[in-house]
């Protein structure tokens, strides 16, 4: 109660939801004088060695990320006034985020509360544009492609390589993604499908699921071009240890990067598209879902257009090149005893039938010649799996049931749509 009195009082000093930084504000005078020594001892306190086994020790550290996190959305130029006060405070906060966890879901809380507060200051524009401004140049070549990053944004991406065991925040993220995945595979894939929710969404997933939204982040506002190649040599590492964790992180971090980076992304489109059909025929139902999730992206993506209008270099049509791999997937799953993967499924051939760039033609019908090969394989696998079921016997219908038998509908109507006139006869 305290704390939150002292930090009232501090912020009232300062002009009021200032999200920019300036380096002769007050605020940034004020934490040029008092951050360093603060920041000193919160880091030697943070990762004292029996900070894992002090439950008060994690509040306290809590607390703490608390009162920082605000001041980095109120007042970010209290916290990184200058150069000097940025990097201290990205050091401090990485090393924070690095604390050994052991799967400790407090830990984990506290690592991710000081990724979100590097997440939250690295977005600020001043702050970004800093960060992305290449070696020796002026801030107006910050979109300029560059050999030689900023030693900053070299360290936030890949962290003290060679000179301490410190790491990045893209390796912290996926660690975190990977630990924070929930192990109980039985209780997830008996928990019935809902119709009211459709994303990859567990409450005991909390932890990865808040770890892959910093990493969209990251993405986003360190720029693709920095950071998708340190992304897939993460991907390359988890896939050396095949656990099905490493394998539904992997899908996950891939879904992420195409949302925040989707134009810097189209070279990686090919090498996605063959990761999402690997894995999807894991025996693992959390992999199969994950994987359905990301074809499911790739197929509302499929060609990715700049905000000029200009089509990418090398665009890659997942739909002209891939359809028959992946609705041969996706057929097979519509039947899974897993309703989450079942009715995941028949939305997948949703967002395969209602195609676009994600602007002008989204949700408009993809051309005939992409679905009709298909159709009647697709409506098949329907007829035989979800839409089978006996509604005549109330004990064979559950929540889960009924969501995937209302999907298969779905799934029908829009290949229904996308067909035209060539689908009568299925009537």
């Amino acid at each position: 109660e305290r704390s939150n009195e002292i930090e009232r009082a501090l912020l009232a000093q300062l002009q009021e939801r200032c999200t920019n930084v300036d380096s002769d504000s007050p605020a940034s005078q004020l934490g040029q004088l008092l951050l360093p020594a603060a920041l000193d001892a919160l880091t030697s306190f943070a990762t004292s060695s029996s900070t894992s086994t002090q439950a008060s020790q994690v509040n306290i550290l809590s607390t703490c990320m608390s009162h920082f996190s605000a001041c980095s959305e109120q007042c970010p130029s209290l916290l990184a006034g200058n150069d000097q006060a940025l990097t201290a405070l990205l050091r401090s906060f990485m090393a924070i985020a690095q604390i050994p966890s052991l799967e400790d879901e407090e830990i984990a809380a506290l690592r991710l509360s000081a990724l979100e507060i590097v997440a939250t200051i690295s977005s600020v524009p001043q702050i970004k544009r800093m960060l992305l401004k290449p070696v020796g140049k002026s801030p107006t070549s910050v979109a300029q492609p560059c050999d030689q990053p900023s030693p900053m944004l070299q360290y936030l991406i890949q962290g003290n390589e060679g000179n301490g065991d410190q790491k990045g925040v893209l390796f912290v993220c996926a660690e975190l993604i990977v630990t924070g995945a929930d192990d109980d595979l039985e209780t997830w894939a008996e928990d019935p499908a809902l119709i009211l929710n459709s994303e990859s969404s567990w409450d005991n997933d909390c932890i990865a699921l808040h770890a892959e939204a910093l990493l969209e982040s990251f993405v986003e506002n360190l720029g693709g071009a920095s950071t998708l190649p340190a992304v897939f040599q993460l991907v390359d590492l988890l896939l050396a240890t095949p656990s099905w964790r490493n394998q539904r992180a992997v899908l996950s971090m891939l879904e992420r990067c195409l949302a925040a980076a989707p134009v810097t992304f189209v070279p990686h489109i090919s090498a996605t598209v063959d990761a999402a059909l690997n894995l999807i025929q894991s025996d693992n139902v959390r992999v199969q879902y994950q994987a359905l999730q990301l074809i499911g992206s790739l197929c509302c993506a499929n060609t990715v257009e700049s905000e000029e209008g200009v089509t990418s270099d090398c665009p890659v049509l997942v739909r002209e090149n891939y359809a028959a791999q992946i609705l041969e997937s996706v057929a097979r799953h519509v039947s899974s005893p897993c309703t989450k993967v079942a009715a995941h499924a028949c939305l997948t051939i949703v967002s395969y039938c209602r195609g676009g760039n994600g602007r002008d033609d989204c949700l408009l019908p993809i051309d005939q010649d992409l679905v009709l090969p298909h159709v009647g394989t697709l409506l098949e696998s329907l007829k035989t799996g979800p839409l089978a079921v006996d509604l005549s016997q109330p004990n064979s219908i559950n929540e889960g049931t009924v969501t995937v038998l209302i999907r298969a509908i779905g799934a029908v109507a829009c290949l229904a749509n996308a067909s035209g006139p060539a689908f009568l006869p299925h009537y």
